[in-house]
């Protein structure tokens, strides 16, 4: 809770000017952010899973217009109340946007805890993913601000690699869930993060069974939503050439390109397109280059051939 509070605290100094326009102005731009805002309305109004909640607001009379975007259900619980409660879509949008921030903190605090049992190392952790140059590269993107399921599962794992209590395994479960519900493509690319956790920190055969039934728990929970996607792009016969995934993605470049925004790095900005600018920050850097250095120092029994595993993946 204190972590909170003070996490919470350092938002609401970073984010001032959307404190004072909490009720009438979206952080960064009108494109996107309204968009997020109705998709809350829409999901705190019309009941999630039906075929009207899919067929969506736009592109009438089209249906499965939902299955276009990423529903930002995961964060219906904080949005939902406030707009039932009489919160405009603007305001509730803007306070969902804000509690991104001290939720992924507090996750990545939660992580760091577990991985050091100490609280000073835990904020450095909270700092680097919760308040990092790549989020200022999405602020109108309130889907991806809405990282936290990701630490919060890791820490669950940790967790449940240590204790072996099955709390620890359903708190996994629901924080994968979470993250899908938010974001599907960053449960996607965190899938395959989780299958090299496994490789890595997995003891025995039974916490990777546990693990992957964890996982099959959550591909249910989702399966309604992916089939409607799935059947919707398909009708559509939406997909994307590798030309263009390429031409979208991210580049070698990217690591050292920071967005426009931040004061200290946004001189980089003109290296890479927008949304393609991925540079965490120098501290970050220096500090993973220090972590390396002193894991290489501290050797393990079998870490050398589980770390060649993973340079082949």
């Amino acid at each position: 809770m204190i972590a909170f509070v003070g996490y919470s605290a350092l938002t609401m100094i970073i984010a001032w000017p959307v404190i004072l326009n909490l009720t009438s102005a979206l952080p960064h731009d009108a494109e996107d952010p309204l968009l997020s805002a109705t998709i809350l309305w829409w999901n705190a109004h019309v009941l999630p899973l039906t075929q009207r909640w899919v067929d969506g607001f736009f592109f009438y009379p089209a249906g499965g217009a939902l299955a276009l975007s990423d529903h930002r259900l995961g964060l219906s619980p904080i949005a939902s109340p406030l707009l039932w409660l009489g919160a405009s879509p603007i305001t509730t949008y803007n306070i969902v946007w804000l509690a991104t921030y001290p939720l992924c903190a507090v996750a990545a605090h939660g992580l760091g805890f577990a991985l050091t049992r100490r609280h000073d190392a835990a904020v450095v952790c909270a700092l680097a993913f919760g308040f990092n140059p790549f989020r200022v590269e999405h602020l109108s993107h309130l889907e991806l601000l809405a990282a936290f399921g990701m630490p919060a599962a890791l820490w669950a794992l940790h967790r449940f690699d240590e204790t072996r209590r099955p709390r620890w395994l359903a708190a996994f479960t629901v924080a994968l869930i979470v993250q899908g519900l938010c974001a599907s493509y960053y449960l996607l690319f965190f899938l395959v993060f989780v299958a090299l956790w496994v490789l890595w920190f997995a003891r025995d055969w039974r916490i990777a069974a546990a693990i992957g039934a964890a996982c099959f728990v959550c591909a249910i929970a989702l399966s309604p939503i992916a089939v409607d996607y799935a059947r919707v792009h398909r009708e559509l016969g939406l997909s994307r050439r590798f030309t263009e995934i390429v031409m979208y993605s991210a580049d070698v470049t990217s690591l050292v390109t920071a967005p426009a925004l931040v004061w200290l790095w946004g001189w980089t900005a003109p290296l890479n397109g927008n949304e393609t600018r991925i540079f965490p920050g120098l501290t970050i850097v220096i500090l993973t280059a220090l972590g390396i250095v002193t894991s290489l120092r501290r050797p393990s029994p079998g870490r050398a051939s589980r770390a060649s595993v993973l340079c082949f993946v």
